[in-house]
Formats: structure tokens, sequence, C-alpha cells
């Protein structure tokens, strides 16, 4: 997924890619000693960075119109892609690492094939910038978010809208993620609020809420129960199991479980609140 403050992890954690607001540099880091490996020059404000799933590429997006692939093992440049208009706000690997997404604020979004950089699609449907995209694990769809106040699900063969979260349209969204299976679609967006989505039907499962907003990333964990959040002063991490919450309470954005948030670097039982949610219950516990 795409990492909101230009910076972005590797997928086993051994580097991390820094770029500076109003940079044209982004900076690989080791993360065992902090120490840096190389710097990518992009020659223009970076907008937006991703580390393939290999961890050997970087995808960067630029202030002006283009995008840029990287080899991270010997900084060299491989790709650079042009398509957009305007400043490119997106950039996503599908797990595979063949394809790459890139979204602008020319509300256009073109997919790649990440290797020779030849265009395979490219959507025009948008009334606002393309601020965040991600792949299914299994690549044959993607989910975007833009400041149309749409999250739509594409089939990334044939560029066709699949699933529109018509509920998403409450408020922008910042960040959308798949859970491994495909089966849930997790989003965070600028009133503070997470929710979990059915990504078959477009249903809205569960939504927590924290503030002050906006809430800027979310990300699944591994078996897909847990998220982990970022807002603008906290660490937050939520269970995102099913509850018994009726449609019209979720709609409502009743606030029900918040497990426990991290502050100064201690975990901290947060309380319920349980106006809306007399039976909702803490199941989550720090391991």
């Amino acid at each position: 997924m795409q990492q909101a403050g230009g910076a972005a992890w590797s997928a086993n954690e051994a580097t991390v890619a820094i770029a500076q607001e109003a940079d044209a540099n982004v900076t690989i880091l080791n993360c065992s000693d902090g120490k840096p490996l190389f710097v990518l020059n992009n020659g223009e404000n970076v907008s937006a960075i991703q580390f393939s799933p290999d961890g050997q590429r970087l995808a960067t997006g630029l202030d002006s119109s283009g995008s840029r692939v990287w080899d991270l093992r010997d900084g060299k440049l491989l790709l650079s892609l042009k398509g957009h208009s305007d400043k490119v706000s997106a950039v996503a690997f599908s797990d595979d690492g063949k394809h790459l997404i890139t979204g602008g604020t020319d509300k256009r979004l073109h997919l790649w094939d990440s290797q020779t950089g030849a265009e395979l699609l490219s959507i025009v449907d948008f009334k606002g910038t393309v601020f965040a995209a991600a792949f299914s694990a299994d690549g044959s769809k993607f989910a975007t978010a833009s400041r149309d106040k749409r999250v739509v699900i594409w089939d990334t063969q044939t560029g066709k809208a699949l699933i529109s979260f018509q509920e998403a349209k409450s408020s922008n969204v910042n960040s959308v993620e798949f859970n491994q299976e495909g089966s849930l679609l997790l989003t965070s967006d600028v009133t503070g609020g997470v929710s979990v989505w059915d990504a078959a039907s477009g249903r809205l499962l569960s939504r927590y809420f924290q503030s002050p907003p906006p809430m800027l990333v979310a990300q699944f964990s591994g078996d897909g129960t847990r998220a982990m959040t970022v807002g603008g002063r906290e660490v937050m991490v939520w269970d995102t199991r099913l509850d018994t919450r009726t449609p019209a309470e979720i709609s409502g954005y009743a606030r029900c479980r918040v497990p426990f948030r991290i502050e100064a670097e201690k975990l901290l039982q947060s309380e319920i609140d349980s106006r809306d949610c007399a039976k909702a219950e803490t199941r989550f516990a720090p391991q």
C-alpha cells in the first residue's frame, strides 16, 4: 500500500525509503543501523512512493506528471513513465510485482506493466484526485479512493468497475487495502474513521472512529483480524472482526470498540463508548 508522509517500508522491513517534503531525493536507509544505502534523485519533487513486494524496486510518483521505477540493488533508474498531466498522488505495485498503478490529480489512473513500462489500461472515470490504490493479493482486482468521495473496486483485466461503495461517499478516503483473501477492504478517512467492507458486495461491516481526524493510513494484520491505523497523533490497533451491530447502527458510525492505543511507546487500554452499543465488548487483548 502507499504510505503517507513520504515514507515506506520494504516488505521484509530491512530497508525504508524516505522522501522529505518538497524534495526530489528519496533516501534508502538500512534499518539495522539507520545508515543510508543510497539516494535516488528524481529531478523533481516526490509525491508518492512504494516498494515492490520483493523489495528490489521502488516506484516514485512525481509532482509534475511522471512516475519512475528504480532498481534498489544498485540505485539505477529502470523506467520513466509518462501518462499523467499533473501530480502523481498514488502508486501501487501488485503482489507479484508485475503491475503498477499510478493515479493523479488529473483525475486519471493508469495501469502499467512494471517490467516493460507498457501501459495496459487507463481509467478516466474520476471527478477528483486519485488519492490511493491497492491490488488484491491475486491481482485480479484493485481498489481506488478518489477525492470525489468514491471507493471503487475494478477488474484488472478490463478496467470495469465491479463494486462502488455507496456509504463511503460521506467522506474522502485516505487509504485502501485488501485483506490477503481479497474478501475484505479496509479504508481510512479524513473524519478519523476506519471502515471494513465486504469486497464482494460493498456492504459496510464495521466502522471505528477516533478523533482528532484525519486517519491517514490503515493496514490489516496478516490474518485480517486487526488493523493498525495512523492518525494525526496516535497509532491505534483495532479489532476488525465482525460485530453484531445492525446496518443502521453501523451507518450511524456508532462507536463500539477501541481496543487500545499506543502513547509514549506504552499500550493503554481504552474505554468503550457504549451509548449505542450495549452489547459491545473488548475482545482484543495485546499479545
